[in-house]
């Protein structure tokens, strides 16, 4: 069954349009198996967060920590849910 990505989810214009960074990334390993970075999209650096209010990483990770999609996809992907994908450095422009 295909995964829901974080666009989809909020109905986000840039992603479903793919102008925002994770609709047009590359498919990421270990991404919690979305499409592109739809599923992680919590570790690219510019994702277009429905609380634009975010000014640093830490800011980021704080809101994104809250966020009803970040705690949707931890809960479906249970243990093998993935902070962070594995051949990448977080918060820099993929």
């Amino acid at each position: 069954m295909k995964k829901e990505n974080c666009w989809e989810f909020n109905n986000c214009p840039e992603g479903l349009n793919g102008r925002c960074p994770t609709s047009q990334t590359e498919q990421l390993p270990l991404s919690n198996k979305g499409d592109a970075a739809g599923r992680i999209c919590w570790a690219v650096f510019g994702s277009k967060c429905v609380k634009d209010d975010y000014d640093s990483i830490i800011g980021k990770m704080i809101c994104c920590s809250k966020c009803d999609f970040y705690h949707k996809v931890k809960e479906e992907e249970g243990l093998t849910f993935k902070l962070l994908p594995s051949n990448s450095v977080p918060f820099t422009k993929l």
